[in-house]
């Protein structure tokens, strides 16, 4: 969401939405992933699911401290020839090397199939569809909203300056978090 939220705002809402396009379609790919038998591999290949976390923490600490080290930029924004590929890459790939997704959808969803409710790969679609569904929507709003607001006063210097930093900080701060599980 701060990714959205930060593309939105320095990009306007446009392209802060193809950054949540780029966002979901990562859930979809662990959707896919999971209902097809990749949570039954990755739970029999338990270090498979450590190169992806470790991948995610990798990326979130370069987005941090490259947001961190924009924060005192006073400069505007400066038109990217090509934002919009780079906004939905950015969101796939923050999306797929995301731990705490792959987790989710590894690990947490496969707990609400039921015997009863029919085909195994089938539930895990529904469940995962149903989420992206509802994380699409989310993030939209999302990047409507700091779309508008960094086009408002808000879109200021200033306001580029906080964004930046904030994102920065808690892009830092997941990855600490996620290290920290992943070596505990």
């Amino acid at each position: 969401m701060l990714y959205v939220g930060t593309t939105g705002a320095q990009r306007g809402p446009s392209v802060g939405a193809l950054a949540a396009i780029g966002v979901v379609l990562g859930g979809v790919c662990y959707t896919l992933t999971t209902a097809i038998g990749v949570s039954a591999a990755m739970a029999a290949h338990p270090a498979l699911l450590t190169v992806i976390r470790g991948a995610g923490i990798v990326y979130l600490i370069f987005l941090g401290v490259r947001l961190w080290l924009r924060a005192r930029d006073t400069s505007p924004a400066p038109p990217v020839s090509n934002a919009t590929g780079e906004a939905f890459r950015g969101g796939l790939i923050i999306s797929l090397t995301n731990p705490q997704l792959a987790i989710f959808f590894l690990a947490f969803l496969p707990q609400f199939i039921t015997p009863a409710g029919g085909a195994v790969w089938l539930q895990l679609l529904m469940l995962g569809l149903t989420f992206n569904c509802c994380s699409l929507a989310v993030n939209l709003i999302n990047a409507t909203l700091t779309g508008h607001l960094g086009r408002a006063q808000l879109g200021g210097v200033r306001f580029r300056q906080v964004m930046r930093a904030v994102a920065g900080t808690a892009f830092l701060a997941l990855a600490v978090k996620s290290a920290w599980s992943l070596i505990r």
